[in-house]
């Protein structure tokens, strides 16, 4: 019974140890267990995160998409909008050489009257000119001298300011008119030329005015009954 006994209370002690290890594990159990759940609800905290911050990286990726086909539209529609501007300038360039033509040939046109019109005034005044004062006919041979020498002429009619040559194709634009019938040599420019006929106008600035005055007077007096109308 003694041994019984023994043996009943060295069972119960090591049961009890036993129950006592046992609780210990369980507690120590239990204490990683709520680590563990603390972990979980960090790495659920975290995947939240992470979750939020993927979705707002997709959010950003979709508007930088947006803004990169806008950027893309806005260039194709400046692309064509320069396009459109180049073919203007090309069309404007075009109207503006058009334009600078067309004053050129205007300015020519505008040229090209003016030397009508100063040809036709210095006409007239030539004309005028001679109608007012007298002139006589000639019909006489006298001689020219210019730059290609010594030619004979013939003196059609002749005034105070100048005179009609015949038979002049050879008298240059310049040159010095020598008439025995007024005895001084009459430097000249030619005006004027048809068939055959030179009309010039004496330098009367380059001679003694005086001197061809007196000598033309002595001159009209002879040739009173030659003297041609108008």
């Amino acid at each position: 019974m003694k041994n019984l006994a023994n043996q009943t209370s060295r069972s119960t002690e090591e049961i009890s140890r036993l129950i006592v290890e046992i609780q210990t594990v369980t507690a120590r159990s239990v204490a990683e267990v709520r680590d563990i759940s603390r972990t979980i609800g960090e790495i659920d905290a975290i995947s939240g995160t992470v979750a939020a911050a993927v979705e707002q990286q997709a959010s950003a990726t979709q508007e930088i998409s947006r803004n990169v086909g806008q950027t893309a539209g806005a260039a194709t529609d400046v692309s064509v909008r320069i396009d459109e501007v180049s073919q203007e300038a090309k069309v404007t360039e075009e109207r503006a050489d058009q334009l600078r033509a067309g004053a050129s040939e205007v300015t020519h046109s505008i040229d090209e009257l003016m030397h009508v019109l100063v040809r036709a005034v210095r006409t007239a005044t030539d004309d005028v000119d001679r109608r007012s004062v007298p002139r006589y006919r000639v019909e006489a041979p006298c001689a020219v001298e210019g730059p290609q020498g010594r030619v004979m002429v013939r003196l059609l009619d002749i005034s105070r300011q100048g005179a009609a040559l015949g038979e002049a194709d050879a008298v240059g634009s310049r040159g010095t008119l020598l008439f025995d019938g007024l005895g001084v040599a009459l430097p000249f420019e030619a005006f004027g030329r048809e068939d055959g006929v030179v009309r010039i106008r004496f330098r009367l600035t380059e001679i003694d005015r005086q001197a061809f005055d007196a000598r033309f007077t002595r001159f009209e007096e002879t040739m009173a009954g030659r003297r041609l109308a108008g």
